[in-house]
């Protein structure tokens, strides 16, 4: 599940160590087909952050604390053919490329143009130095 899809008390300030003040907290956000809410994933949950990283291997096994710390380590892998399935915000499912990953919005603040993106100016290079093995999948 995407994590920041929630609506944690009002006097909670962390989940995990993630802060709260970046979930969604309702239902009626813009755009709901772009907002991620269930996916293929390693754990039960994600936190993505617009510049965390992919993973450097395909199938790393995350650490326990990966999921706050490197959040894309949780869904970022080929399940499906460069891909995973997703279930957005407004009841739609689809197939997601995994450098797509990066353009989604995951939560209230997180920026669809940022540095892993083609608008944010990512390049082949910076993508075969954090993770060869996303080369070859469509970049968006």
């Amino acid at each position: 599940m995407n994590e920041w899809c929630s609506n944690p008390p009002s006097d909670t300030e962390t989940i995990w160590g993630a802060p709260v003040d970046l979930t969604w907290r309702k239902i009626n956000m813009k755009r709901p087909n772009n907002v991620p809410l269930f996916m293929d994933c390693k754990l039960t949950d994600t936190y993505p952050r617009d510049y965390n990283s992919p993973p450097p291997e395909p199938d790393a096994i995350p650490d326990f604390w990966d999921y706050v710390s490197e959040p894309f380590r949780m869904v970022c892998m080929d399940r499906h053919n460069g891909g995973i399935n997703i279930v957005f915000a407004d009841a739609s499912v689809r197939k997601v490329g995994l450098k797509e990953l990066w353009t989604l919005k995951w939560n209230p603040r997180f920026n669809t143009a940022n540095e892993w993106t083609k608008a944010g100016g990512v390049t082949p290079a910076k993508w075969r130095e954090a993770a060869a093995w996303m080369v070859g999948f469509a970049d968006y």
